[in-house]
């Protein structure tokens, strides 16, 4: 819907459907995963934890180079991308 392939040949062959928002009570993200991750991470209701996230996976061994895209609203009329 925001016009960005969530799969494509040599770069990504899957996706992960995370959330940002847990229960209090709930295991940690597993970082380590999602940093080393061959698919495409679509973390839903992140807005407010984007630099924790940014933090972690980069901290985790993800490239600083990754490309990333921010949706909001995604599918709304006023969706936005970043």
């Amino acid at each position: 819907m925001a016009g960005i392939p969530l799969t494509q040949r040599g770069s990504a062959a899957g996706v992960r459907l995370l959330t940002a928002q847990r229960a209090a009570d709930a295991d940690p993200p597993d970082w380590q995963s999602w940093a080393e991750s061959r698919d495409t991470l679509a973390i839903y209701m992140a807005a407010a934890s984007l630099p924790l996230i940014r933090d972690q996976l980069l901290r985790h061994g993800m490239r600083g180079s990754m490309p990333v895209a921010l949706v909001e609203r995604l599918s709304l009329p006023d969706q936005r991308v970043r």
